[in-house]
């Protein structure tokens, strides 16, 4: 570690709890070289030095690690992927103004210095962290809260009436998707939510995929309670859609019912950065 200022490693561990200090900073207590403290102050030396990163922030960071850290029994601690933890402390200095990301940077730290998790720990991780916002978070956190690591969601698509079919060599079953091609709804929170931007970002990491057409027996009531909340918003995109033709066009709102899963890298990936 070049450039390591041990007057600013003393400076940021005095600001620490003592309780986040002896677990971080003992070397007697850290089976990790110098001390996870030493890799964590290296990393962010210059950040709080020049006021990049708050104080607090990089003490509720340190205050998670610690507490993430001390649930591993010492004989599972390992530095087997030092660089690693590198690479995911640099990572979380792109997150911490979020307080759920900071958990998870957290967490991802101590499965990387976990036997029983480091060989499940890819460097794709920490830069899936870095790449991801608040929504992002909590979306993800849905499938690992679900056993199943899978998501009801509907796919909402209006129909055309008849006479707009025939006037333009439709059949009477033709569709258009009224939301645009990738909106997608699931349920969070109790409140219908469009997922599109969080799907897109996870599918390009190659942590969930889309069964399109396919429902899981679990959430059939899931399905239809995402119905009733779509109908305010379905009606709304009827009437607007309608406004812009001649004829009425669309006359009532279908739904596709689709299933969200996780990939096994996806559940890899929950495993070990959620906490």
């Amino acid at each position: 570690m070049d450039n390591f200022d041990p007057n600013m490693m003393k400076a940021i561990s005095d600001s620490l709890p003592t309780s986040t200090k002896q677990k971080l900073f003992d070397p007697s207590a850290d089976a990790i070289g110098k001390g996870l403290g030493g890799i964590l102050t290296w990393v962010f030396q210059k950040p709080i030095e020049f006021g990049i990163i708050k104080q607090k922030q990089f003490e509720d960071l340190s205050n998670k690690i610690a507490k993430e850290y001390s649930k591993i029994p010492e004989e599972k601690r390992t530095d087997s992927k030092k660089g690693l933890m590198i690479k995911t402390l640099e990572s979380a200095r792109y997150s911490m103004d979020d307080e759920m990301l900071r958990s998870y940077f957290a967490k991802l730290l101590a499965s990387t210095a976990n036997t029983d998790t480091v060989d499940n720990v890819t460097p794709l991780f920490p830069t899936i962290l870095s790449n991801i916002g608040h929504k992002e978070a909590t979306f993800i956190a849905l499938l690992k809260m679900n056993q199943y690591g899978k998501l009801p969601m509907i796919e909402p698509r209006a129909s055309v009436n008849a006479k707009y079919a025939i006037n333009n060599n439709l059949s009477s079953s033709s569709y258009l998707v009224t939301a645009g091609k990738e909106d997608k709804f699931t349920i969070a929170d109790q409140k219908l939510v469009n997922i599109s931007e969080q799907l897109s970002i996870f599918k390009s990491f190659g942590l969930v995929d889309v069964m399109v057409g396919e429902t899981f027996n679990h959430f059939e009531r899931d399905y239809e309670l995402l119905k009733k909340l779509y109908e305010p918003i379905g009606a709304k995109v009827i009437s607007d859609y309608n406004k812009t033709k001649k004829d009425t066009v669309l006359d009532h709102i279908d739904y596709l019912k689709d299933t969200i899963n996780l990939t096994s890298l996806g559940k890899s990936f929950v495993d070990c950065v959620i906490p």
